[in-house]
């Protein structure tokens, strides 16, 4: 930057223009983003305007900084600047890569349906001047635009086209993919086969030292170790991801993980503190534009308000949240926004509502295909019966779920797996079924398995007796010893 300052101070534009854009790419390498970003806009200032090839690399190091610190605004208005000169440009690889950005940004956007026309866009450029790069780049970001609008037979499609491509590319393009495969096999319910692609990911980007992707990695294994109710690893998991990330100032990298973690307390029942975590999320992702984590954040405050008895605030939140979704076009969070709003009826006495609602939520997970949080939303269509005093109204959603706690004890998915447990227990107890007793055993002995697992002392007596229904189960399982 100081030589760049030097040739500008003594008039020599050009020079300076590319010195200031040497200075850019050199701290964006460095995630130096403020000085990045500095730099490459004074480049792009004194760039003249006759030199597009200039100006297209200036900006495409530009828009990965907008990317990074969350400047949605200033990243739309450099893509959009990308697709102009491209058009002015004889190069396909130009345009199919400033197709690709704009394909890019609407994927994590509210609408998805612009991503896919605009990476058919960029794979058509490609066909006159291939790019396996930028290939594997494209499809890799299709599957992850796919999955979001649940279409995960077309995001496999698109990585197993992707990953042997990657292989051959080299270590970073390998873990790259690898870990977008992680992240399909743990939102398609394979935790082991998520964990195993997560570990090759990270130590691939060990080995290139790519730390924004070591941050990510760490937070997709702490989701993992979540899952399988490892809280202690996945709180560790986290906290390194959001260390680096800080050190990074990747920003959107930061939001996501401060929400899992938040998530993290509302399961072990730490709900001030995730009360907290996620208003911090909230306010992150307003301030950079990023609509999930805004939705994903509000849907579970709505959560932890609920489980300490803040009916109306949680209703208020969860009527904002579905707000947010509306937007977002989110099914996924939809689905979690409508099971929340279900038992919040529910708590008000609206049992009408509460039904319709958790209906709701249930077509969106059978259209998903995500059978075991299908079943967090036949629980509380169970919890109404059993308020109602109507067992037999929702006999049939209660073999489903005991059906499936027979099927797969350890069922994953769930934030609330034991909320399952206790539900279905207090059914069939009422109803005098013999299995009541079986069903309260399984319960207490996975509870006492998952709370071995936590090694925080604190961590460990909350979840035991601060969650409502872990506490429920402790208590009836020893009420007679």
């Amino acid at each position: 930057a100081l030589i760049g300052e030097h040739y500008h101070l003594a008039g020599a534009l050009d020079q300076a223009a590319e010195w200031y854009g040497r200075a850019g790419k050199q701290a964006t390498a460095q995630h130096a983003n403020q000085e990045a970003l500095a730099a490459l806009t004074k480049a792009l200032k004194l760039t003249d305007d006759s030199n597009l090839h200039a100006e297209f690399e200036l900006l495409m190091n530009r828009v990965k900084i907008f990317d990074t610190m969350g400047d949605r605004a200033g990243q739309k208005k450099d893509i959009d600047r990308l697709i102009e000169i491209s058009q002015k440009l004889s190069s396909h690889n130009h345009r199919a890569q400033a197709y690709y950005e704009a394909g890019k940004y609407f994927a994590f956007s509210n609408e998805k349906s612009q991503t896919f026309t605009l990476l058919e866009n960029a794979l058509r450029e490609l066909k006159s001047e291939p790019n396996t790069t930028l290939y594997i780049r494209i499809h890799t970001t299709w599957a992850q635009a796919s999955w979001q609008t649940g279409d995960y037979k077309g995001a496999h499609k698109m990585l197993d086209i992707a990953y042997p491509l990657a292989q051959k590319e080299g270590s970073a393009s390998e873990g790259n993919v690898l870990y977008t495969i992680s992240i399909l096999h743990g939102i398609t319910g394979d935790g082991d086969g998520a964990i195993r692609y997560g570990e090759q990911a990270l130590a691939l980007f060990q080995k290139t030292n790519d730390r924004q992707n070591i941050g990510l990695a760490l937070n997709h294994l702490g989701i993992q170790a979540r899952r399988s109710g490892r809280y202690s690893e996945a709180v560790n998991y986290y906290q390194a991801g959001l260390q680096l990330m800080n050190e990074i100032g990747l920003r959107s990298g930061d939001a996501v993980i401060r929400t899992n973690l938040a998530i993290i307390w509302f399961e072990l029942g730490l709900y001030p503190n995730s009360i907290e975590g996620l208003g911090q999320s909230i306010r992150l992702g307003q301030e950079i534009d990023m609509l999930r984590v805004e939705t994903s954040s509000t849907v579970f405050l709505a959560g932890s308000h609920l489980r300490i008895g803040e009916i109306k605030a949680a209703q208020q939140i969860a009527d904002n949240a579905i707000e947010k979704v509306l937007k977002s076009n989110d099914p996924d969070y939809e689905a979690y926004a409508k099971l929340f709003l279900g038992q919040i009826y529910l708590a008000l006495g609206d049992w009408t509502q509460a039904k319709s609602t958790l209906h709701e939520c249930i077509a969106i997970r059978q259209e998903l295909k995500q059978i075991n949080l299908e079943i967090e939303a036949l629980t509380c269509l169970i919890e109404v019966g059993i308020v109602q005093g109507d067992l037999e109204a929702v006999q049939e959603e209660a073999e489903k779920v005991y059906n499936r706690l027979s099927e797969d004890p350890h069922f994953s998915d769930p934030h609330e797996p034991f909320k399952v447990y206790w539900t279905l227990h207090r059914y069939l107890e009422q109803r005098q079924d013999p299995r009541a007793a079986s069903i309260l055993n399984q319960a207490y002995t996975l509870l006492l398995e998952r709370a071995d697992k936590i090694t925080d002392l604190k961590m460990r007596n909350s979840f035991l007796n601060q969650v409502e229904w872990h506490n429920q189960i402790v208590v009836a399982s020893t009420s007679d010893v």
